[in-house]
């Protein structure tokens, strides 16, 4: 063998010997990443394309793709033009602890994020396995802040201990779907209404004027 080629294979196998000891199951992993990484769209073309596989389903409100666009922007916003397979768990989490939102809001946005990975993993972008964003983990909720639906008889038993000018208020918040955020009046709401029915006078003809 002449010098100059005993030089150069020292010279590779001092550069790139540790080539020669990964096995092939290693192997394959990096050539799977290496193609998901070639074949993955950014953040933006994927929450775009998730979308869109949303408003093209009939059985989906648009109000929910509308809240599921107004949960992933943040992301789009802060990371959108970034490789969807170079996204990393402790991004989406400093993205996501950054919007300080309420626990139950934050779940939320945290759900709509996993959705849309999930939706890339069927597709191909993502490889099989738990996504950058299911690795987030749901905030426990206090047992006051968890959603709970009463039975008929319950709602019987809380209708025939109330008072009769509640009754109202109860069934509608009951049975028409209306969340107790949008129910309960905001603050100083009845002092502006007093104060606005105070200068209106007691005819309802001068409402009008």
């Amino acid at each position: 063998m002449t010098c100059w080629l005993q030089e150069s294979l020292m010279m590779y196998w001092n550069e790139r010997g540790d080539l020669l000891s990964i096995d092939a199951r290693e192997l394959a992993e990096f050539r799977q990443w290496r193609e998901l990484k070639w074949r993955a769209p950014s953040l933006n073309e994927l929450i775009k394309e998730f979308l869109k596989s949303k408003r093209e389903d009939r059985n989906l409100h648009s109000g929910y793709v509308k809240t599921l666009e107004y949960n992933l922007s943040p992301f789009c916003d802060a990371i959108g033009n970034e490789n969807l397979a170079q996204i990393e768990s402790v991004t989406l989490f400093e993205i996501l602890s950054g919007l300080n939102k309420n626990p139950r809001t934050r779940n939320n946005v945290r759900d709509a994020l996993c959705s849309a990975f999930r939706f890339a993993r069927d597709r191909g972008y993502l490889p099989e396995g738990i996504t950058a964003a299911e690795k987030l983990k749901r905030i426990k909720l206090d047992r006051c802040c968890e959603i709970s639906i009463y039975s008929p008889e319950q709602m019987r038993a809380i209708l025939d201990a109330c008072r009769p000018q509640y009754i109202p208020g109860e069934v509608i918040s009951a049975f028409a779907g209306i969340r107790s955020e949008e129910i309960r009046p905001k603050p100083n709401t009845h002092k502006a209404f007093s104060s606005q029915a105070h200068l209106l006078g007691s005819n309802p003809s001068e409402a009008a004027t």
